[in-house]
């Protein structure tokens, strides 16, 4: 007939439309988390590739992989830094090594201007990352999801951990209809 005839629309209240709003953006913001943190795991990897060619000491024998000492010499950034790419657990591994490298970071991470133990951020945001990435933004259970969390950048401390992490946290996770 030429008319057309729409398909899958509905009629929405103010407020359903509001919460579909809300929904969208946070679900926005999620992949914005998400699409940052990736960039932060480049970011490290870039570094630690940069270490590695400064000095070959600041590397771990096994980041070298199967090549004999002589022809690492020859190797170039972008060599370094696909062997940073594929390190196991790049990220949390290479924080790891650079810790060792620079003790002072561990303290740095614990007092600083903004308050907030950056290593435990780090780790909250890898795993909300995770969360988003496989699980849609949903998390089963808030505490068990904070002391893996906690657990994994060893603070832990058989349940003893600092409240204001926990604030921190769930500070990032909405509450009534936008649990």
């Amino acid at each position: 007939t030429g008319v057309p005839i729409p398909h899958g629309t509905c009629r929405l209240s103010v407020s359903e439309r509001e919460l579909l709003v809300i929904k969208q953006k946070n679900k926005q913001y999620c992949w914005l988390l998400v699409e940052a943190y990736e960039e932060f795991e480049d970011f490290l990897e870039a570094t630690y590739a940069a270490l590695g060619i400064a000095d070959k000491s600041n590397w771990l024998m096994s980041d070298f992989g199967n090549i004999s000492f002589s022809d690492i010499e020859n190797k170039d950034f972008d060599w370094y830094f696909e062997k940073a790419k594929k390190k196991r657990d790049s990220a949390k591994n290479i924080l790891k090594r650079i810790r060792g490298l620079y003790p002072k970071l561990i303290e740095i991470e614990k007092n600083n201007k903004l308050e907030i133990h950056l290593a435990f951020v780090i780790e909250l945001i890898a795993s909300l990352r995770h969360i988003i990435v496989h699980k849609g933004g949903i998390v089963d259970d808030r505490d068990e999801f904070l002391k893996k969390t906690l657990e994994r950048c060893g603070l832990w401390n058989s349940g003893k951990y600092d409240e204001a992490m926990k604030d921190f946290a769930f500070s990032f996770f909405g509450g009534g209809e936008y649990e």
